[in-house]
């Protein structure tokens, strides 16, 4: 007998979800024709604790016979819901599990009086078709590039008027006013994540951001791992210096290639890496019920946390 049920997460539900999630990663790539990276043991998940830690209530886990088989993990960003995970194991697909989640994280969001609901999809049929019930269509094609750090130096340096920044701990409000113009929202605590170095499994991590006359014109982060992102910007064509302080940054560091996702929309930096010898390694959509982010000027931190 099969037993389904669904409850809140909480912290102990961890270290499954992040199993969860591996497995249906490496399902996915299998059906695409790749060839997943599969490690023994899951790194830690630490976006799943960070959306656990700040915004519990959209987090949901449904289990079969007292087992965590899926989940969901959305967030509430001014009047923007964002599902930033659903991942079933593959074993247990078509027991409506993944729906089951979906709605109760759904139910969170009506609750928070969200206008515009989102996610970064995989290219599978089911789960599209699962968010399309949910208002979402596909809106933009979402792309993980990788290439040398070496294109990221030639691009075009900062202008003599303008002026860097290095750390951006000292500029959270007006990096709170360029996201409301530029996202849609406030995104405080992950900002607080990133300034951490709690977002991502690199050794060491900056942000840095660009200036002029005292006004705000952009920011970004960079890893050592080579992972760029998020990177925002006032103008589409300014994230083009930060792209390049990035590369720096990187460069001070031996680091030769790097990574980024960005949405098809943002022809500024599709247009200015692809052809300096940037791949596309990876494929996903943008879905969303309304428009709410400026993608000609942003690039997201990746899938999970846009």
């Amino acid at each position: 007998m099969i037993e389904i049920s669904y409850r809140p997460m909480v912290e102990a539900d961890l270290a499954s979800t992040a199993l969860v999630r591996r497995s249906a990663i490496a399902w996915l790539e299998r059906s695409e024709g790749r060839e997943p990276d599969m490690v023994p043991i899951p790194p830690p998940p630490l976006i799943h604790r960070h959306i656990l830690r700040t915004q519990p209530a959209g987090s949901w886990v449904g289990e079969i016979n007292g087992l965590v088989m899926g989940y969901a993990q959305a967030l509430v960003r001014g009047d923007v819901w964002y599902l930033s995970q659903l991942f079933v194991l593959p074993e247990v697909h078509g027991h409506d599990l993944g729906r089951g989640v979906l709605e109760r994280a759904l139910a969170y969001g009506d609750e928070r009086g969200a206008r515009v609901r989102a996610v970064i999809a995989s290219s599978s049929p089911v789960a599209q078709a699962l968010y399309m019930r949910a208002g979402m269509m596909t809106t933009g094609v979402g792309y993980r590039i990788s290439g040398p750090v070496d294109a990221l130096l030639a691009l075009p340096a900062p202008q003599a008027t303008q002026k860097r920044v290095v750390d951006c701990s000292g500029w959270q409000d007006r990096i709170a006013a360029l996201d409301r113009e530029v996202w849609g929202a406030e995104l405080r605590d992950e900002h607080a994540l990133f300034l951490h170095g709690g977002g991502t499994l690199a050794e060491e991590t900056g942000s840095f951001a660009l200036t002029q006359d005292g006004e705000l014109l952009g920011y970004g982060y960079v890893s050592d791992d080579g992972w760029i992102g998020g990177v925002s910007a006032r103008e589409p064509e300014l994230q083009l210096p930060l792209l390049r302080m990035a590369g720096e940054w990187l460069a001070g560091r031996g680091v030769e290639r790097a990574n980024l996702f960005c949405i098809s929309h943002n022809a500024t930096v599709l247009g200015a890496l692809l052809p300096a010898w940037w791949r596309i390694d990876a494929v996903s959509y943008f879905m969303t019920s309304g428009p709410f982010v400026q993608t000609d000027r942003y690039v997201p931190s990746g899938g999970l946390l846009l």
